[in-house]
């Protein structure tokens, strides 16, 4: 193949024919010659290891010479001996370079949610809070990413409690993309926040949303939720009376639907709203000795297994004994379920009555449903019961959470201690 012949070809050849590198001895076997509308190109072809044909493009003549093309064909010969598919190198880069987050969230992440109880939850994290890392290849992610993020977040109002979860809700997402292969390392895996001082206000907040209902607040918690069940019967005796006959008499029954054993229950046990719509009646073993409730903590149960078991006052004894007659004495199924789906209820589920019932009882509007949990330990405390028993009443393997947040409420403890026990050593 000479540089005449090439010529003779040119002029002769249709676009798209091929002049192959033959005959000669320093010829390489695949090398050829694309004749295009405006240009020669040189290609190297060859079969990969399932036998699919690839043709590597390695320039235009006259720019690259025989000879040129020739070495570069003979340096793509070895690496494919080697084992170094140039084509499927070529794919791979172009995978990475579009591999970002969002397209793994779309293509495989959605689908593993699905199997996650806060699935759905996660999703819109990644949609308020990640638009622009999600829309970068994964492994071109780096600190400066994060601490532009961090930086957004905090200029947006956003809690530090907030930050840390969906920043590990987005590192969970990279972690998972290295497990099923889709990236090679995650690059933010040492990459953590820094962490945000917060000023007094917010640490007074802080400490006084995590404070126990007065007594007169309890009192006005437990008309409020006898108001709700009379303005639900008495909507019910208007609606007999005009017309609908056939809807159940509310006045015939203990509760008039779940909201105040439910709510109660939160009250008697500083469960989670989570854990009282998934509590089911395996879990509740009435006992004449003593009445238990066994069961995992949802929160945590990614984490730990192991059901625990929970106390359950006299109160919630009865009103539990009374729920479960109303609903047919059932053995399983969920405690609390949906009239709509018969299943579990819908997570936002109590925020319409809670709202209602603080209305009625007159409570502040800003108290949360949560404030039912902080309520439980916080009179614990107060009542000095040990910080470790608080602790696993609350469901957690230590009390660093109960001193961090409730220690404050037994501010005497630490000097009665110390008095005790100077005080032993000294009388008989």
């Amino acid at each position: 193949m000479k540089r005449d012949q090439i010529a003779k070809w040119q002029a002769e050849a249709s676009v798209g024919q091929d002049l192959w590198d033959k005959s000669a001895k320093q010829s390489i076997p695949g090398l050829h010659l694309r004749k295009n509308a405006k240009s020669l190109v040189w290609r190297y072809f060859y079969r990969d290891a399932a036998g699919k044909r690839h043709f590597v493009k390695i320039g235009t003549f006259p720019s690259i010479t025989l000879e040129e093309a020739r070495k570069v064909a003979s340096k793509i010969s070895v690496d494919i001996a080697s084992g170094n598919d140039p084509v499927q190198k070529k794919q791979e880069a172009k995978l990475t370079a579009n591999n970002t987050a969002q397209k793994y969230l779309d293509s495989v992440y959605s689908k593993v949610l699905l199997t996650k109880k806060s699935g759905t939850e996660t999703k819109q994290i990644f949609s308020r809070h990640f638009s622009k890392l999600m829309s970068k290849p994964m492994s071109e992610l780096s600190a400066r990413d994060v601490t532009a993020w961090q930086s957004w977040m905090i200029e947006s109002g956003r809690a530090f409690s907030t930050q840390k979860r969906s920043y590990g809700a987005f590192k969970t997402l990279l972690n998972d993309a290295v497990k099923r292969g889709y990236l090679e390392s995650n690059p933010l895996d040492k990459v953590t926040l820094d962490k945000v001082l917060k000023s007094d206000s917010e640490l007074l907040q802080q400490k006084t949303k995590r404070t126990a209902l007065t007594k007169e607040q309890i009192s006005q918690l437990m008309i409020g939720l006898d108001l709700y069940q009379e303005e639900k019967r008495k909507g019910r005796r208007n609606s007999r009376v005009h017309g609908q006959p056939h809807l159940l008499d509310l006045d015939t029954v203990e509760y008039v639907d779940h909201v105040k054993p439910f709510i109660l229950t939160m009250f008697y046990t500083g469960f989670r709203n989570g854990d009282v719509i998934n509590l089911r009646w395996e879990n509740i073993h009435f006992n004449p000795s003593a009445t238990t409730i066994h069961k995992t903590i949802s929160k945590t149960q990614h984490k730990d297994e192991q059901a625990k078991t929970f106390p359950v006052p006299p109160p919630l004894e009865y009103l539990l004994s009374k729920w479960c007659a109303q609903q047919g004495n059932p053995k399983t199924g969920f405690v609390f379920e949906s009239t709509v789906t018969g299943g579990m209820l819908n997570k936002k589920a109590m925020t319409r009555p809670w709202i209602k019932i603080k209305k009625l009882a007159g409570l502040p509007e800003d108290l949360q449903l949560y404030s039912l949990r902080h309520n439980f330990a916080s009179w614990l405390v107060m009542q000095g019961t040990d910080l470790l028993t608080v602790a696993k009443l609350m469901g957690h393997k230590d009390i660093k959470m109960i001193v961090d947040h409730y220690g404050h409420l037994q501010p005497n403890t630490a000097a009665m201690s110390v008095s005790n026990a100077f005080a032993s050593m000294f009388n008989e």
